[in-house]
């Protein structure tokens, strides 16, 4: 995951650096008229929790998160969404 977003900030041209801990930053430049605006940083961590029901069949290494929206809330069918800010990389829209 953290070459795929390396190679992403590649191909967007955002400076982006790791380290040998695998601690990824990505730098997003200021959006126009926002260049003196205060810095404001965004984390989230590449690992989650892989935690299911005991009635789903998902697997982990090859299924998708299958997403469930209820109002507001944003679940997970029969697993976790990542409980462990998995979902912290990538927030999905509606």
């Amino acid at each position: 995951l953290s070459q795929w977003l390396q190679n992403w900030a590649a191909d967007r041209s955002l400076a982006h650096r790791s380290d040998s801990a695998g601690n990824l930053v990505i730098q997003v430049p200021a959006s126009s008229g926002y260049k003196n605006a205060p810095i404001i940083v965004i984390q989230g961590h590449m690992d989650m929790v892989c935690e299911k029901s005991l009635d789903s069949e998902h697997d982990f290494s090859t299924d998708p998160i299958q997403l469930e929206y209820d109002g507001d809330w944003l679940h997970a069918h029969k697993t976790t969404l990542g409980a462990d800010n998995g979902i912290g990389v990538k927030a999905p829209t509606p």
